[in-house]
């Protein structure tokens, strides 16, 4: 189920990293030393011998693992410029021909599904090959990582068709307007690379919806909520009147800024774009929104109540789409455990957060504050929280950032902020993306989570460690990569001294501890069947809330998830640790021993940390 394709320009817009790992010395013995040869007298040659060739030497286990990783990174990489353009600024360096470039958007057409398939299982066996005991530590664990990924990736074969890309809320349709808008365009070259792209649209939207109709033809196609919503975020994209349009504006800007270019050459670039967001994008937009109507919209019910118990088709005997749905929770949760485990993950985690929120209602009076809570400006809040980073987390090597605010056309389309992740082999140029940071009353923990000690920091530091593997870094493990954002504004909330600190810690902790309620409430809707009165009943939100909630989880079951996870999965951790620690326990010295683990699955991760002082 190769949901790669249809996934990772969303994660363009949080934070994924790259870096070359080194491949290790090819002459070594397992032990890691040169092997010295055995002594012996030199051989006696006529005219007529030949001396035999020396044996090459057998790679070390850490250079094959190397190489394995390298091979699959340029793979899983190859398929799609605009993502490769963004996280690689020198493809020659790491290991990309120039014919392995491509000019598209990607593929997903079911195709490309079987050939990712078959790579994963020819890499997963290749993987099992190789001397585990003869890996660093640090290789054990990125092996034991990418083996997890392959075997997720490897059990979703069966359900192609079944990942939704036109998400409720949000999805490709929304994505791909930031993909173009925040295209990074340096030269000519560049320019040249996004109109090849943005002519490759239609053909792109259009394999979205033959990927529908194949969700069609297994009614699993969106319900009729989720085609009302997708209209009218379509609607917004088409309807944009080109002097406000931010396909036209930012190209324009761009463009302009290329000093080295004649006048003609940028008029012809910026009247070509002109042509293609007016034409064939628009068009490619409507088409899709047209091929959307004839389908037929399934049921607005639970998962475990989409398809009848007693329906003769085959198919549908045992209902696939809660295995789908098992494997989404165990993949998305980070856990890799039952549904049951998983729910009780979360209720752990909420045990903790009601102990942190109890403890911090007690500090101290709590006042409700009218005022935003901000350090000042943009700028005064990317200083303070700098500066405050620094005194618990190591300081990063030099680097800039670049803060950019949505246009208003794409407001509606784009989260409150994100961060969009830098070059794999240039991590020095960062950006953080603000959508109407005014109205942010929590501007401070927004920028916590996007920028020090969240996302941009993470990545800035993991980038740095050559012990990471290529994919280990590449890999989309969301829920790590939000479960350290947001325990970066716990942090941060009770660290500050611009506030009273239990008002903006227990904000916090209500805010995270809502999230982890949302799992909950996922879990009860899709997999246990619950009504929204039971919703209500359950967890004591109004009517209103429970009916929303409810509408929202059975057209997106898997909405929220990564952060939901994220920081349940967090608390859990943190909280393990520092109880197996006792007196002995530092915070800081927790915090990095997670970063120096570097992206993985949190079932791995709990393996390890504690255990490697």
């Amino acid at each position: 189920m190769k949901q790669r394709c249809l996934t990772k320009w969303l994660g363009l817009l949080m934070a994924l990293a790259m870096l070359l790992s080194g491949l290790g010395c090819f002459g070594a013995s397992p032990s890691g030393r040169p092997t010295p040869p055995e002594p012996s007298d030199p051989p006696t040659i006529t005219l007529e011998e030949t001396a035999e060739p020396t044996p090459e030497p057998t790679p070390a286990p850490n250079a094959l693992f190397a190489e394995l990783d390298a091979d699959f990174f340029r793979f899983y990489m190859g398929d799609d410029a605009a993502f490769l353009h963004q996280l690689v600024k020198n493809p020659a360096a790491l290991g990309f021909e120039s014919k392995d470039k491509p000019d598209t958007l990607g593929d997903f057409s079911e195709k490309a599904d079987k050939s990712w398939i078959r790579e994963c299982k020819k890499v997963l066996a290749e993987l099992e090959k190789l001397d585990y005991a003869g890996l660093s530590p640090a290789n054990q664990f990125a092996y034991d990582t990418l083996a997890q990924y392959l075997g997720y990736e490897i059990a979703g074969e069966t359900f192609y068709g079944y990942y939704e890309p036109l998400g409720i809320v949000g999805g490709v349709h929304t994505s791909l307007p930031f993909v173009f808008t925040l295209f990074e365009i340096g030269s000519e070259t560049d320019a040249e690379l996004y109109l090849r792209l943005l002519a490759d649209v239609p053909r792109y939207l259009t394999q979205v919806l033959d990927y529908e109709k194949v969700r069609n033809e297994k009614e699993i196609f969106m319900t009729q909520e989720g085609r009302f919503n997708v209209e009218n975020r379509i609607k917004k994209i088409i309807n944009a009147k080109p002097d406000k349009n931010p396909m036209l504006i930012m190209f324009d800007k761009k463009v302009n800024a290329l000093n080295d270019l004649s006048d003609e050459t940028k008029a012809d670039l910026i009247a070509r774009n002109k042509e293609l967001v007016t034409g064939a994008w628009n068009q490619a937009y409507r088409d899709l929104m047209a091929g959307l109507k004839p389908l037929k919209t399934r049921k607005s019910v639970p998962l475990c109540k989409l398809f009848d118990p007693d329906d003769e088709d085959e198919y549908f005997s045992p209902d696939p789409y809660m295995e789908y749905y098992e494997l989404q929770l165990r993949e998305q949760s980070g856990m890799d455990g039952s549904v049951a485990r998983i729910r009780r993950q979360l209720l752990a985690a909420m045990d903790i957060i009601w102990e942190e929120l109890e403890a911090a209602q007690y500090s101290g009076p709590l006042k409700k504050r009218k005022e935003r809570f901000t350090a000042g400006t943009l700028d005064g809040n990317m200083d303070y929280l700098k500066e405050l980073t620094e005194g618990f987390l190591p300081k990063l090597s030099e680097h800039n950032v670049e803060k950019v605010m949505v246009p208003k056309e794409l407001e509606d389309l784009f989260a409150p902020a994100a961060y969009l992740i830098p070059g794999i082999d240039d991590w020095t140029e960062n950006v953080v993306i603000f959508n109407d940071p005014d109205s942010d009353k929590y501007q401070l923990l927004t920028m916590a989570h996007e920028s020090y000690p969240g996302h941009l920091y993470m990545f800035n530091y993991q980038r740095s460690l050559p012990k990471l593997s290529l994919m280990q870094k590449t890999l989309p493990f969301t829920s790590y990569y939000e479960a350290w954002s947001q325990f970066a504004e716990y942090q941060v909330a009770k660290r500050t001294e611009l506030y009273p600190q239990n008002q903006l810690l227990v904000d916090t902790l209500l805010d995270s501890a809502w999230l982890i309620q949302l799992m909950l409430i996922s879990i009860d809707v899709n997999y246990l069947g619950c009504t929204a009165r039971e919703i209500q009943n359950a967890y004591g939100v109004s009517g209103g809330a429970a009916s929303y909630y409810h509408m929202l989880f059975r057209n997106d079951p898997f909405i929220y998830m990564e952060y939901g996870f994220g920081i349940a999965n967090m608390f859990v951790l943190y909280d393990k640790v520092k109880n197996e620690k006792g007196d002995e326990f530092d915070e800081a010295a927790f915090l990095k021993e997670f970063l120096d683990l570097g992206p993985s699955y949190f079932n791995l991760i709990e393996e390890r940390m504690g255990k490697t002082a």
